[in-house]
This record gives structure tokens, sequence and C-alpha cells, in this order.
């Protein structure tokens, strides 16, 4: 489990079965700060040639206390173990 030093972003949920969810949660951020929000298949390692996360149907949802800002799925076809999913650079969303 990963957290920010300073506490103000959390992994909730760290599911280890690959079904998921896992949850984070942001108490606050620094408008000068860059986020990122990654997805890692830590079970093939660091394979550049493992399938298995483009093929997991994996999904990423962002909420904010107003409800649901947008729904991410993993691409397709891609192989590797890290999916770069978003980031917010200066409080503004990437992806968002």
């Amino acid at each position: 489990m990963h957290n920010a030093s300073d506490g103000a972003v959390l992994l909730d949920w760290d599911d280890r079965d690959g079904f998921g969810p896992e949850t984070i949660t942001v108490m606050e951020t620094d408008l000068t700060a860059v986020y990122r929000l990654y997805v890692i298949d830590y079970t093939n390692g660091s394979s550049a040639s493992a399938a298995a996360l483009s093929r997991s149907g994996a999904v990423v949802r962002v909420y904010s206390r107003v409800g649901l800002l947008n729904t991410f799925t993993v691409p397709v076809n891609r192989p590797g173990t890290r999916w770069n999913v978003f980031r917010i650079v200066n409080g503004r969303g990437e992806g968002l």
C-alpha cells in the first residue's frame, strides 16, 4: 500500500485478488503539485510483453463531492504492466 508522505492521498483498499475495486481518497490537493494515477500489474512483474493488464477489463472511476467525474477503461491490445490512467497538474485534470 502506498500513501502520500504527507497523508493527503490514501489508498483505502488495496485489492490483491484481481477483482477490485481498489479505492483512494484525496484529502487535499496542492495546486502546485503533479498527481499521477496509474495501475500496475504486479503479477507479471516487469515483463514488457505481458498483456494480462490490457486484457483484464480494469476500470477506474473518479468521483468528486458531486458525483462521478469520469470512468477510464484499460486500453486493450497493449503489452506491458503499467497503465498510466491520468494526471493532475496545477489543479487541472489531464484526461479527466
